[in-house]
């Protein structure tokens, strides 16, 4: 069985981490728009679903706000 994994976040208050969230969600709902803009070249069909994973992410994106 591998070894649990051990996490470190550079921050010392509830006010930093929540800063850093905000961060990393719009870094995946930026990345999940381009992959979006980029599937819409290659098969319709796949924008749908990864539309819906877009709300899942901006949804977390406004609870950490």
């Amino acid at each position: 069985m591998p070894a649990a994994c051990n996490y470190t976040f550079p921050v010392n208050s509830a006010k930093e981490f929540f800063k850093l969230a905000y961060i990393i969600t719009l870094i995946g709902i930026r990345a999940t728009i381009r992959f979006n803009r980029r599937l819409a070249g290659l098969d319709l069909l796949l924008v749908g679903p990864l539309s819906l994973i877009l709300t899942v992410k901006a949804r977390y994106n406004l609870i950490i706000r």
